[in-house]
C-alpha cells in the first residue's frame, strides 16, 4: 500500500515525488509558500488581490495562507502517513497588517501588488532573523503542533531537514541570484528554527543528508537556486522518507512485543528523558519514557519509602541479562525486585528498549539501536539524577549482557557508585555471531552492512555503537567487583582481554585488585560453564557491600565459600598479574621417540593451572601437535621423514594468554 504523504513546504519536498516511478507515494495535499509564523494571526480575505494572481496553483497557496487552511484540513491530517515539513519557506518576510492579520509576503503575494492596497497601509515587514519575526515563529509554531497533537498526528510528522547549497554542479555553469552570505545567513536560521522543532520532536523524525546530495543543479526544471537540488537529493530523500514510514509501521506491529500492563504496579508516562528529568519521579511504580517514535525505557521503581523513611544510604540499579527462550514473552522485562526486597534497599530495575523492537530479540546489551545510539549517556544522566538529589550512593549489578552494561555505565557515571558484575560480555563482536546479528538487523534495520560473512567488529563500528569496554575506562568514582566463573567460555574471550595490559596485584588464590583500586577481579568456580552466580552467593555480596564492606574484603571472603570456589576446583593462572614469567622448552630425541617438555617460573616459583600444548616441526612444517592439556611434557613418535626436527611450546593461562617458544630438538 503507497505511503499517504501530506505536504507542509516547498518544492524540496514536493519534488522527491516525481521520482516516485514505483508508485511507493500518494501525495494526500501540499501546502507552500506559507510560514509557520502566519498561523499567529486570524483568517484573512482579499478576493480582489487573489484574483490578480495569474496562476491557480499560485493563487491558490496564497489564499490557503490567508485562511489559515491547515488548521482545519482535518480530513486531509487524519489520512496523512506522513506529513512532511520543511522550512524553506521560511525564507520570505511576515506582513503585519494593521487589522492585526499576519501573512506571508511570497512572491506570489508580491505579484499581487498587494502592498499597493489600502488595506496595505501602515503595514509593517518582519525579516527573517529578526527577533520579533521569531516570536511569531514560535507562537505558530506551538499552534501547529499542539493542532497535531489535539488530532493525534505528532508523531507522523517527519523533518526535511536541508540547506541552501553553496555551490552548483557541474561548476562555472551557472551562478546565484544571491550572495554566499545570504546563504550563510539563511542557514543559520534554518540551524535555530531546527533546534526549536526538537521540543516538539524526537530526533528520528528528521531526516538529514550528505552534503553531496544538497548542491544545486544548474539544469533544474525550475532553474538555478541554491535550493533546487541534484537528483542524489530527491533520490535520498524518497528513500529515507519510505525507510522511516516502514519503520513507524514495524514499531506499530512491534507492540505486540511489549505490554507494561503485565507488571501491575502503577505506569506514569513521560514524553522525553528532559521530561523525566525534570519530573524527578521518586513514587514506586513502572515509568515509560518516550525515547522515540513508538520506543520507550521503561524503569520499575519499588521501595523508595527506604529513601524517605529507613535512610537508605545506596540504591540498587538492576540490569538484566539474556532473556532465556523469548519466544511469546514480552517486553519489558526487569530483574533484581527480590534481591532488593531481601536486601531492603530501594530499587531501580531498568529494561533494555531494544528488547522491544523484535519479539524473538533475546539481548541487547543496553547499547541503544538506531534511534537512540545515545542510550548508554541516557541512563548514566539517569542514574546520575538519582544519586544527587538523594545524596545515595549505587549499587549496579549485571551478569553476562547485563555486565556488558554496568561496565559501560562505569565509563560514564559521575556520581560515586559500586558495580558487581558476573560473566560480562566486554566486547560485543566476540558474542555469540547469531546473536549479534539479531540484534544488529532488530535494532539497525538500515545498517548499510552485510551482516553475514562480515567482520563483526567492524559491522559494530559501522552503526556507530559503543561496542568494546576495552576503549571505555572506568571512572575514578566508580568501584567494580567482577566474578567469573572459571569454566566459562568468557574467561578467554571477554575477562582476558578486558583485563590485558591492566597494573594488577594478587591478593588472593584466585584474585586481584587493580593497582588504583578501581576494580577487583575475583575467579569462582560455581558450576561448568556460563551460569549466574548463585543467588545466595549475591545476595552475601550484596548485604557486605551495602554495609560498607570493602570489595577486597568481600572478594577474599568468596575463596572461602565453597558455593562460590567449589572443593577440588582448579588453581588460578594469569601471566600478565605476575612480576616475572618465564617459559623454557627443551626437546630430545631418544631411537623412537621426540621428548619436549616445558618449565614455567611465575615469580621464581613452578606455575599452578597452566596449560601446555606443542608442535613437532620437521623443516619448518608441522608434523604432530599435542593440544593444550595440563601436562607439561609431550612424546611425540619419530618421523618416518628425515630433516630439521623443531618443538614449538606452547604455555597458556587461565585468561588465554599465550607465550610461545620454539626449540630445535636435540
Amino acid at each position: 500500500m503507497a505511503c499517504e504523504v501530506l505536504i507542509f513546504g516547498s518544492c524540496v519536498s514536493r519534488d522527491i515525488f516525481n521520482f516516485d516511478s514505483a508508485g511507493n507515494f500518494n501525495l494526500v495535499d501540499y501546502y507552500a509558500r506559507q510560514s509557520l509564523g502566519s498561523l499567529v494571526g486570524q483568517p484573512y480575505s482579499n478576493d480582489a488581490v487573489l484574483q490578480r494572481i495569474s496562476s491557480a496553483f499560485r493563487r491558490r497557496m496564497v489564499a490557503r495562507d490567508f485562511a489559515k487552511s491547515i488548521l482545519q484540513a482535518d480530513s486531509a491530517i487524519a489520512r496523512a502517513d506522513v506529513i512532511l515539513l520543511d522550512l524553506i519557506d521560511e525564507r520570505f518576510d511576515l506582513l503585519l497588517l494593521p487589522t492585526g492579520h499576519v501573512l506571508t509576503y511570497s512572491a506570489e503575494l508580491a505579484e499581487s501588488k498587494f502592498l499597493d492596497e489600502p488595506e496595505g497601509n501602515g503595514y509593517r515587514r518582519l525579516k527573517p532573523g529578526s527577533e520579533e519575526r521569531r516570536a511569531y515563529w514560535l507562537e505558530g509554531m506551538e499552534r501547529f503542533f499542539s493542532w497535531l497533537q489535539a488530532n493525534g498526528k505528532r508523531p507522523a510528522v517527519l523533518v526535511n531537514k536541508v540547506y541552501w547549497s553553496s555551490r552548483i554542479e557541474p561548476e562555472g555553469t551557472a551562478e546565484f541570484a544571491v550572495s554566499q552570505e545570504a546563504i550563510g545567513k539563511a542557514n543559520a536560521e534554518l540551524d535555530w528554527m531546527y533546534a526549536q522543532l526538537r521540543r516538539w520532536l524526537a530526533a528520528d523524525q528528521f531526516m538529514s543528508f550528505a552534503p553531496d546530495s544538497l548542491v544545486a543543479d544548474a539544469d533544474h526544471r525550475w532553474g538555478v537556486a541554491p535550493f533546487h537540488y541534484v537528483p542524489t537529493y530527491y533520490r535520498a530523500a524518497s528513500d529515507q522518507i519510505m525507510r522511516k514510514h516502514e519503520a513507524r509501521a514495524a514499531a506499530a506491529l512491534r507492540a505486540d512485543a511489549r505490554d507494561i500492563r503485565s507488571w501491575g504496579v502503577a505506569i506514569e508516562s513521560f514524553g522525553s528523558v528532559e521530561e523525566f528529568l525534570a519530573a524527578g519521579c521518586d513514587d514506586d511504580g513502572l515509568c515509560q519514557i518516550e525515547l522515540a517514535q513508538g520506543q520507550y525505557l521503561d524503569i520499575l521503581l519499588q521501595d523508595f519509602e527506604a529513601l524517605r523513611v529507613k535512610g537508605a544510604r545506596r540504591i540498587l540499579v538492576a540490569l538484566s541479562g539474556a532473556v532465556a527462550e523469548r519466544k511469546g514473552k514480552m517486553a519489558p522485562f526487569f530483574s533484581g525486585l527480590g534481591i532488593a526486597r531481601s536486601l531492603g534497599l530501594p530499587l531501580i530495575a531498568v529494561a533494555d528498549p531494544s528488547l522491544a523492537l523484535d519479539g524473538e530479540l533475546s539481548l541487547g546489551w543496553y547499547a541503544g539501536n538506531e534511534s537512540r545510539l545515545d542510550l548508554p549517556f541516557v541512563l548514566a544522566d539517569i542514574l546520575d539524577s538519582y544519586a544527587r538529589r538523594h545524596g545515595v550512593e549505587l549499587l549496579v549489578i549485571g551478569g553476562s549482557d547485563g555486565g556488558f552494561a554496568a561496565l559501560q555505565l562505569g565509563a560514564l557515571l559521575k556520581s560515586p557508585a559500586q558495580m558487581v558484575v558476573w560473566n560480562p560480555q566486554t566486547s560485543i563482536s566476540e558474542y555469540s555471531k547469531t546473536h549479534v546479528i539479531q540484534y544488529l538487523r532488530s535494532a539497525f534495520p538500515h545498517l548499510q552492512v552485510e551482516l553475514e560473512g562480515q567482520d563483526l567488529y567492524q559491522a559494530l563500528q559501522s552503526a556507530g555503537i559503543r561496542h568494546d569496554l576495552r576503549n571505555y575506562p572506568l571512572r575514578d568514582n566508580v568501584r567494580v567487583l567482577y566474578l567469573q566463573n572459571q569454566t566459562d567460555w568468557h574467561i578467554e574471550k571477554h575477562a582476558g582481554p578486558y583485563f590485558a595490559g591492566g597494573d594488577y596485584l594478587r591478593v588472593g588464590r584466585g584474585c586481584w585488585q587493580e593497582r588504583e583500586a578501581r576494580c577487583v577481579l575475583s575467579v569462582g568456580s560455581w558450576g561448568q560453564g556460563h551460569q549466574a552466580v548463585p543467588k545466595e552467593v549475591l545476595l552475601n555480596i550484596l548485604s557486605q557491600l551495602a554495609e560498607g564492606v570493602s570489595q577486597l574484603q568481600v572478594a577474599q571472603g568468596l575463596e572461602r565459600d565453597p558455593i562460590f570456589c567449589a572443593l577440588g576446583a582448579p588453581g588460578v593462572c594469569w601471566f600478565s598479574a605476575a612480576g616475572k614469567t618465564e617459559l623454557s622448552i627443551s626437546a630430545k630425541h631418544t631411537q623412537q621417540a621426540v621428548v619436549a617438555s616445558a618449565c614455567l617460573l611465575i615469580d621464581g616459583d613452578e606455575a599452578i593451572a597452566a596449560m601446555y600444548a606443542f608442535y613437532l616441526l620437521v623443516n619448518g612444517k608441522r608434523h604432530d601437535m599435542r593440544w593444550y592439556g595440563k601436562s607439561s611434557e609431550a612424546v611425540f613418535n619419530l618421523p618416518a621423514i628425515e630433516g630439521k626436527l623443531e618443538v614449538v611450546g606452547f604455555a597458556k593461562d587461565t585468561f588465554g594468554e599465550k607465550l610461545v617458544i620454539k626449540v630445535a630438538v636435540d
